[in-house]
């Protein structure tokens, strides 16, 4: 558990010396975001993020731990420890998104509202 913590740590600090490049607009393309991955992964290996900054007045970055259970409370311990940074916000984990969808499969057409659970 200290040794996870540490690495927390670590990567808030990285995170903190390299701000303004989060706030840069830049293509999925560039090395920053293989980087910032590669950082992020050394908390977790399940680790990934998602990072709102155009549509919202507060920016948000969103560990996600890509459905594995067992990185879910390294996740959240992860959010814990986040700096208290202004105009930043710090999520744990992707909410469900639902199914608000519609999709065809051999003609046959398939809504989410129609069905009900049946998807």
């Amino acid at each position: 558990m200290a040794a996870e913590k540490d690495r927390i740590a670590k990567f808030w600090v990285w995170f903190v010396t390299n701000i303004q490049e989060f706030l840069r607009p830049k293509s999925t393309e560039e090395p920053f975001w293989d980087l910032a991955l590669e950082q992020l992964k050394k908390v977790d290996e399940h680790f990934c993020f998602e990072l709102s900054r155009e549509r919202h007045p507060v920016c948000e970055f969103m560990v996600t731990a890509q459905g594995q259970v067992s990185s879910f409370p390294i996740a959240e311990q992860f959010v814990r420890q986040a700096p208290n940074l202004e105009g930043w916000s710090f999520i744990a984990l992707k909410p469900p998104q639902g199914f608000q969808f519609t999709t065809t499969y051999e003609g046959t057409l398939f809504d989410r509202v129609r069905c009900g659970s049946c998807l």
